[in-house]
């Protein structure tokens, strides 16, 4: 959740059309492999201060404020 945070924080640094705007995030890894086995698309709930999924809210600092940017 740090990563997406940061990710669409940064996003702001970078104007349209820019070369980081188009690349795929996060950027592909050689070898990686999820420690977890594929189970679907992962779904997200947006509350004014919180982001929930499978069941458990999310309310860190970060976290609220990117649910309220959404």
């Amino acid at each position: 959740m740090s990563s997406l945070v940061t990710a669409w924080r940064n996003l702001a640094a970078y104007p349209p059309g820019h070369p980081a705007r188009a690349r795929p995030w996060p950027p592909p890894t050689p070898g990686f492999a999820p420690p977890w086995p594929s189970r679907g698309p992962l779904v997200l709930g947006i509350s004014r201060d919180a982001l929930v999924s499978g069941g458990k809210k999310v309310e860190a600092s970060h976290v609220r404020a990117f649910a309220r940017a959404l």
